[in-house]
């Protein structure tokens, strides 16, 4: 929806500056310390303010600083006002989820959300297929950190992490987090946003790629 907004505001946005934009979030989003840092230097709507005229950078918008925050100050009260975040499954989720767990595997749902996963993992019609699921605020601890992998270890009852695959989209918290922990990491990697993970883990574009 930021895309539209800024596309819709002026801003020239290219196929490249999409897959950068959204290469952004992910990384942004993975560094905890710059994401409290920036929380606690700023009010919440100016914290968003500031991301939103960052991802404007990124997407090749022109002008001023002082420009960029007009813009990126607009498009953020147009992104609160609109904004309906709804929780949907990625194609290939629910039959990928059935055939392992069909096959006997431990299955665990692993998030950097602050909240329980349950009541999302219900309502998406999933939550039977887990044994276990785990939100960061659960254990204040978030992806990349190892604390959470080793506390999913913990509830999967797995004691030698390298016989524990975690499956995830970002390639610095899901893959290089598990890796520190000690887990074997499959990325998936829709838009091919990240090239240098190609050279060291497995990488597939959709989950489908997982059942061949």
């Amino acid at each position: 929806m930021l895309i539209a907004l800024a596309r819709e505001a002026g801003v020239a946005v290219g196929a490249d500056n999409v897959l950068e934009a959204h290469r952004f979030a992910y990384r942004y989003w993975s560094d905890r310390e710059q994401v409290t840092r920036d929380l606690g230097a700023l009010s919440l709507d100016d914290f968003w303010s500031a991301y939103i005229a960052r991802q404007l950078v990124v997407m090749g918008a022109d002008g001023s600083a002082g420009d960029l925050q007009a813009l990126a100050g607009a498009i953020n009260r147009r992104f609160a006002a609109e904004y309906k975040p709804v929780a949907v499954l990625a194609p290939g989720a629910d039959a990928l989820l059935r055939q392992l767990s069909d096959a006997g595997l431990i299955l665990g749902l692993v998030s950097n959300r602050e909240r329980p996963l349950a009541a999302t993992t219900h309502e998406l019609g999933i939550l039977h297929h887990f044994d276990f699921t785990l939100a960061a605020g659960e254990v204040g601890a978030w992806k990349p950190e190892t604390a959470i992998f080793t506390r999913a270890l913990d509830l999967a009852g797995v004691s030698d992490a390298a016989r524990a695959v975690y499956v995830g989209d970002n390639y610095w918290t899901d893959i290089l987090g598990a890796q520190e922990a000690g887990l074997g990491a499959i990325l998936v990697d829709r838009w091919g946003l990240f090239p240098e993970a190609r050279a060291r883990f497995p990488v597939v574009r959709s989950l489908e790629e997982l059942l061949a």
